[in-house]
């Protein structure tokens, strides 16, 4: 009985300006930057952590354009709410980043509210999980470098 041959793989074609775009974006969850529920204080783990995260990228400015900061918030409460915490939580992180020497304009502050669960759960841990902020790094000139020097911070 013969063997049909393998189906070809499906190419998937990115047009030159979007693979640039995404070659120079880096997202990161910084692990251990969690705040305490409905508020924008951070959890006691967080602000060591928070600190030397801040050091590293001043000191590293050059590695990235431009962060966004983006704010989430868990599963309680209303949208209007967690819309408004999520970006207060965010300028809190942003706040750290501009005091440790990143400039202004390399800062973006963005809420995201409860749109971008990372669980549904309603148990502690997972509420905390979802009480977070996310660091999106634009015009990243080197990906390896940036996201060596970060994940060298959990450790």
């Amino acid at each position: 009985e013969p063997i049909a041959p393998p189906t070809p793989e499906p190419q998937v074609t990115v047009a030159p300006h979007l693979a640039k775009q995404a070659m120079q974006t880096l997202i990161i969850e910084p692990g251990p930057v969690n705040f305490e529920s409905d508020s924008t204080r951070l959890v006691s783990d967080s602000v060591h952590y928070l600190n030397r995260l801040a050091r590293v990228l001043a000191d590293n400015r050059h590695l990235f354009e431009r962060v966004r900061v983006v704010g989430h918030a868990d599963q309680r409460g209303t949208d209007n709410y967690n819309n408004a915490l999520s970006q207060r939580r965010a300028e809190t992180i942003a706040k750290s980043l501009k005091s440790a020497g990143l400039t202004p304009t390399q800062l973006k502050s963005v809420g995201r509210g409860k749109t971008e669960l990372l669980t549904d759960s309603m148990a502690p841990s997972a509420l905390q999980k979802n009480r977070r902020v996310e660091l999106q790094f634009e015009g990243v000139k080197n990906q390896v470098a940036l996201k060596h020097l970060i994940d060298s911070l959990s450790r």
